[in-house]
């Protein structure tokens, strides 16, 4: 670890705290904020290279509205007020990707303390359980209803190369969510017969066959990354007129506009979770098509991760010590490089890059960029261990960190493993080092004493060399060209003796010491 020239960290947990909670949600053309933006922090807002992002314009009302370049009005409510402000069928969309598309699961003895223990009673990825938090928040006697139970037919776990996960559950008539449901569809009319890959750009509403209409008995509930669930959507719930059951095809405006907003969540270091559902009567029908681009988008969530206290500090320590730290991450561009400048990983002329471009390069093209290269956003584990591999090409020795068993690879890959202690067991026999910490800080100081020891090692010989070697030329010289050695067995004791009393701690030894001033051997 002394010697490491390049790390290779996580951002989640490793760089930021991991303390996940709802920051942001947009539904049916309203962003919900945990704070309603002022003049003041509308001015701050640091605005986007990207013209056709959404950008907060400044108002003395409570309801704030954000102008694009489709001259479409996005209104601003609190978040606390999200529960009355979307429609039954939209707020029971999220309710049910939030409480039972997710692997969160809560034990028996700790669920009636999830209010004493918080986010320490729920299992399961820090990203879920900050969903699942939010939707219980507004109603408590969800809990018995988490991950599904008998309700699931059928579950697609996430996956780093879809980057979505997918649950088909049964809707019976005693489930909660079918009585709040509009079932009637006297007033609806449906519109089978158009393709979902010929919608014209027009804000005509349609209604697809996929609503929850009378006789309707399963759903398919889909999370992830937002442009990989806007894929499988060609129509988006848009309650306008307070009318809960209409919807409209997405045309390629809507489409521009999700993302910006997408992109505008992400700018602000938020982790965006793309929400959307498909209802039916057959349930191998939707198990054969859950590919295709026949679900009902229902919006956004932004999650926000603070970051770790001390990690830019610690990150500006290894650069001074030489040492250069890369953020490899699963989440997109625009939150990868947000987190990164706040850490301090992303400096002028660093270069961000997602995991798709990364792979279409060659290996010549990426020696030629890594030296610049300080994100790599949207990455998949093959991409991590890519990087690893191409970095010790360059001679670099490199540490890497990783939780999950995907990062195994890597991990045994790179000259130094950090797995954290949160981490699988498999991460932890890959790796080098377990962080019982899972904090970047805690790197650094195994870098410290890493090197510590290099360094005393080396002060060791040095002080070897210098004493005992020319103790004992002297006494075998001598003892050459003359009748004896001129040094005695008794006085080259005597010799050792006073320069390992007085002389070997101050040269191999250091009670304090500094990555910084400590060299690479």
């Amino acid at each position: 670890m002394g010697n490491a020239t390049s790390i290779c960290s996580d951002k989640t947990g490793t760089l930021t705290t991991s303390k996940m909670t709802v920051s942001e949600a947009y539904f049916c053309n309203t962003l919900f904020t945990k704070e309603l933006l002022s003049d003041e922090n509308t001015n701050q807002r640091k605005k986007s290279q990207d013209p056709d992002l959404i950008q907060f314009e400044d108002s003395n009302d409570n309801n704030i509205t954000t102008n694009t370049n489709n001259s479409s009005m996005v209104s601003t409510k609190s978040l606390k007020e999200i529960k009355d402000n979307v429609p039954h069928n939209v707020w029971n969309g999220f309710i049910m990707n939030a409480i039972e598309n997710t692997t969160v699961f809560i034990r028996e003895e700790d669920k009636k303390k999830t209010t004493e223990l918080g986010p320490k009673a729920y299992e399961g990825s820090p990203t879920e359980v900050a969903l699942v938090q939010f939707a219980i928040s507004f109603d408590e006697s969800m809990i018995n209803k988490i991950g599904g139970g008998e309700d699931i037919i059928k579950r697609w776990p996430f996956s780093s190369k879809v980057k979505r996960m997918m649950t088909l559950i049964r809707i019976s008539t005693s489930n909660s969510y079918k009585s709040d449901m509009d079932v009637s569809g006297e007033s609806l009319t449906l519109n089978q017969q158009e393709s979902s890959h010929s919608r014209s750009d027009t804000n005509t509403t349609v209604v697809n066959d996929y609503h929850p209409l009378q006789g309707k008995s399963v759903a398919l509930l889909v999370k992830g990354a937002p442009e990989k669930v806007l894929n499988l959507c060609y129509t988006i719930y848009t309650g306008e007129n307070s009318d809960s059951n209409q919807i409209t095809d997405i045309t390629d405006t809507i489409r521009h506009e999700i993302k910006s907003i997408s992109n505008d969540m992400a700018s602000r270091g938020h982790r965006v979770l793309g929400l959307a559902i498909r209802y039916g009567d057959d349930e191998q029908e939707l198990i054969d098509t859950n590919e295709e681009s026949t679900c009902t988008f229902i919006g956004l969530i932004a999650i926000e991760d603070p970051v770790r206290e001390g990690v830019r500090k610690s990150i500006d320590t290894c650069r001074r010590a030489g040492v250069i730290v890369r953020m490899v991450t699963g989440d997109g561009e625009a939150t990868a490089r947000n987190i990164a400048t706040k850490c301090g990983v992303l400096g002028l002329g660093g270069i961000v890059m997602e995991g798709p471009e990364f792979q279409k390069r060659n290996d010549d093209e990426l020696l030629s960029i890594l030296p610049k290269l300080q994100v790599l956003a949207r990455s998949s584990p093959d991409d991590k261990k890519r990087l690893v591999g191409l970095l010790k090409q360059m001679g670099e020795v490199v540490a890497v960190t990783g939780d999950g068993t995907n990062d195994a690879p890597a991990l045994k890959l790179a000259d130094i493993g950090f797995s954290m202690g949160s981490g699988t067991n498999v991460a932890k026999k890959s790796s080098s080092i377990v962080l019982l910490h899972d904090d970047f800080p805690s790197i650094v100081t195994a870098m410290a004493w890493g090197r510590a020891v290099n360094d005393s090692v080396r002060r060791f010989l040095q002080f070897q060399l210098t004493v005992n070697v020319t103790a004992v030329i002297v006494a075998f010289v001598s003892a050459l060209i003359g009748e004896g050695s001129v040094l005695t067995a008794v006085q080259l004791l005597w010799v050792k003796m006073f320069f390992f009393f007085f002389f070997f701690k101050f040269f191999s030894l250091r009670s304090n010491f500094s990555i910084i001033n400590i060299s690479i051997i």
